[in-house]
C-alpha cells in the first residue's frame, strides 16, 4: 500500500513549449455529472440520475503572480493547450520509503476571462486566466486516469470506455 503525501512541485507548459509558464498556482476543474430528474409510474416521487458521459463546465483557473506576456497569450482567440506536470511524493507504508510519482493534467480550451489583477507597491498583482476546457486528461504514474473529450464523445476512467455502448448506438 502507498500513501500519497504531497505535490512536491509542478510546472505549467503552454502548447508544447519547453519553458515553463510563469510563477503560478492552478485550480483544476471539478468533474460534475449533468443530471436529469425523472418521475412517473414505478418511482416513488422524483429521482435525479446522472446523464452518462455528460459533465458540466470544466473550468480551470490559472493564477499568475504578475502580469506578463504569458498572461496575454490567453487573450488570443485560439484553442489554448496547457500541460501541468507535477511530482507527487508517495510513502510506501510497508517500508516507509518515499518515492516520487509523476502526475500530469492536460487540457485544451478557450479563455472565459482574463483578470489583470491590481497594482500595489511591493506586491504581485495577482493576474488570472479562466479557461473553459473541452478536453481534459489526468495521468497518474503514467496511467491515464481520466480522459474527457467533449467534442469527440470520449469519457474514459482508469482505461474503461464509459461511452462505448452510447457510441455504438450512435454509429461512432
Amino acid at each position: 500500500m502507498n500513501t500519497p503525501e504531497v505535490l512536491t512541485n509542478f510546472r505549467l507548459y503552454y502548447d508544447g513549449a519547453k519553458d515553463m509558464m510563469g510563477v503560478v498556482d492552478v485550480t483544476v476543474p471539478d468533474i460534475e455529472p449533468l443530471n436529469a430528474s425523472i418521475k412517473g409510474a414505478g418511482i416513488l416521487g422524483e429521482l435525479t440520475v446522472p446523464i452518462l458521459g455528460h459533465v458540466g463546465a470544466l473550468a480551470m483557473t490559472i493564477n499568475f503572480r504578475t502580469i506578463s506576456q504569458d498572461v496575454n497569450l490567453f487573450n488570443m482567440p485560439v484553442p489554448h493547450v496547457i500541460d501541468l506536470r507535477g511530482a507527487m511524493q508517495v510513502q510506501y507504508t510497508a517500508s516507509g520509503v518515499r518515492k516520487i510519482k509523476p502526475v500530469r493534467i492536460s487540457g485544451q480550451g478557450s479563455t472565459k476571462k482574463t483578470g489583470l489583477g491590481k497594482f500595489a507597491v511591493g506586491e504581485g498583482n495577482d493576474s488570472s486566466v479562466e479557461l473553459e476546457l473541452s478536453r481534459f486528461s489526468l495521468m497518474i504514474d503514467g496511467m491515464e486516469s481520466i480522459l474527457i473529450d467533449k467534442l469527440n464523445n470520449i469519457y474514459m476512467v482508469n482505461g474503461v470506455d464509459c461511452l462505448s455502448d452510447v457510441n455504438k448506438a450512435l454509429g461512432l
